[in-house]
């Protein structure tokens, strides 16, 4: 048996032994490998990128009414399916409109009556003119029937009045659209009396187009203004550029893009913030009111940068940098500062030459000084979504960042659901009231 079971233990030892060896032959431990490493390397392009500032913020809607019926009366019928798209003018609910049809009868029969009067005194009014110009009757007489025919008159105007009116409050029976929008589902059902100007039926939304309001600091204010001004002329910023990203987008994205169309007329002292809007084209209608939003906002002039690929880029306790690979085919870790981003490439602030061998494959087992085996490719490029501001792919030697993706600087507060929340009343932002503009 002792015989037997030394050859068993060795056998063992060898089979775990080879174990722990590493696959292909590499060292124990999973640590770099022993020899020179496989990368492929490429030289930095030059791209032009513009500087841009990320807020979050929340959509509106341009336009929003509560609807309220103009005159009191019972709830007949409701003309719309809820949660529909409506068009100006749609009718949307009806009240009983017996009554006032009946209105209108008895206002159109008061002013017949009331012309007819007119008519009668006129005429007495002539005859008692001719009397007296023959030198019959009196004075008296004379005043007393102009009197009657001038009160005539003046009752068939009112009587007009109280037609028109009763014809308005008829047409009012019915509810309209006031601007095309999306219409909620209904407050009131059919069977209930409505009060005039008080019970409110639905809720009407233009989703198309859609504001989104976000507030920016101090420091991007006065940017964005010596860049509109630089001379100190005075320049109108409604013609800026934004970007809209959703919550369901990579933070790079922006899908949506729009114009600066209002800024308010102050800095809030409390937060040190400007509350701005930009304008954004919703044909789709699948944006909504209240949305949490990124808001990329071009705050610089476009300036010529160098970029690499985003996989190039490594971190070391937030502090970025890439490998290049030099003539002796060694890698060296070189610091860099980053800008921003687009399409798959990052634009290197400071750090970079521009004719530097950059790793952008194979870095896993990369260590400075590691020697390394390099292929020259083209720079890498990931294929993302097109941004609202964004590129086309341009050509190996030249990339254009459009607006950049990151913000450079600190954000401005998200916009709370206090009374900031809501534009201020008459400073051209989103309005609301009891039946649209």
């Amino acid at each position: 048996m002792q015989f037997l079971s030394r050859p068993i233990f060795t056998i063992a030892l060898f089979v775990l032994g080879a174990g722990c060896a590493k696959p292909g032959g590499g060292p124990p431990g999973g640590g770099p490998p022993s020899g020179p490493i496989d990368v492929e390397v490429s030289t930095p392009v030059r791209g032009t990128v513009t500087d841009a500032e990320v807020f979050t913020g929340r959509t509106q809607a341009v336009m929003s009414a509560d609807l309220r019926c103009r005159v009191s009366g019972y709830l007949e019928k409701v003309l719309f399916r809820e949660g529909e798209d409506v068009e100006l003018g749609a009718p949307l609910f009806q009240l009983e409109l017996k009554p006032f049809e009946l209105a209108v009868r008895q206002a159109r029969g008061t002013l017949e009556q009331q012309k007819a009067q007119l008519k009668f005194n006129e005429a007495n009014y002539t005859r008692m003119n001719d009397t007296y110009k023959q030198g019959v009757g009196s004075v008296s007489d004379l005043q007393q029937a102009l009197s009657s025919r001038d009160g005539s008159a003046a009752a068939v105007e009112t009587a007009t009045a109280a037609l028109e009116t009763a014809q308005q409050n008829l047409a009012w029976a019915t509810v309209r659209a006031p601007f095309a929008g999306r219409i909620s589902r209904r407050q009131v059902d059919p069977g209930n009396t409505v009060a005039a100007d008080t019970t409110i039926l639905a809720s009407l939304v233009q989703l198309d187009p859609l504001y989104a309001y976000f507030d920016i600091d101090e420091r991007t204010v006065l940017r964005v203004r010596s860049r509109l001004a630089p001379n100190g002329a005075t320049k109108s910023d409604q013609a800026l550029p934004v970007s809209l990203g959703l919550s369901d987008e990579r933070p790079e994205e922006f899908s949506r893009s729009g114009e600066l169309k209002f800024t308010d007329n102050k800095v809030d002292p409390n937060t040190g913030t400007l509350r701005v809007w930009g304008t954004f084209a919703n044909p789709k209608r699948d944006l909504h009111p209240g949305l949490f939003v990124r808001v990329r906002l071009q705050v610089g002039a476009p300036r010529s940068v160098l970029m690499v690929a985003e996989a190039a880029l490594g971190s070391d306790q937030g502090r970025r940098y890439v490998y290049a690979v030099d003539a002796e085919n060694r890698a060296a870790r070189v610091p860099v500062e980053v800008g921003p981003r687009s399409n798959g490439l990052i634009a290197i602030e400071k750090g970079l030459t521009g004719d530097e061998r950059v790793i952008v494959r194979g870095l896993q087992n990369v260590r400075p000084k590691s020697e390394v085996v390099a292929k020259t490719v083209e720079m890498p490029r990931v294929k993302s979504a097109p941004t609202g501001a964004g590129p086309s792919p341009a050509g190996p030697g030249d990339v254009s960042a459009g607006a950049s993706g990151p913000t450079t600087g600190a954000p401005a507060p998200a916009p709370s659901e206090g009374p900031m929340s809501r534009p201020p009343a008459g400073s051209g932002g989103p309005k609301s009231g009891k039946s649209g503009r």
